[in-house]
């Protein structure tokens, strides 16, 4: 994607099971991702 538009933020979860047939996280990181998300929002929306 970065060779097609260099201003692309990836967000999300990362581990060995992703974009697989059994994609899966822990509860711990699912809760985190919300406040992540809005704190980014906040800074790059002024």
């Amino acid at each position: 994607i970065v060779e097609i538009c260099p201003e692309v933020i990836e967000l999300g979860p990362v581990n060995a099971s992703i974009h697989k047939l059994d994609e899966h996280i822990s509860l711990a990181e699912l809760e985190q991702l919300p406040r992540i998300y809005l704190e980014t929002l906040r800074a790059l929306l002024p």
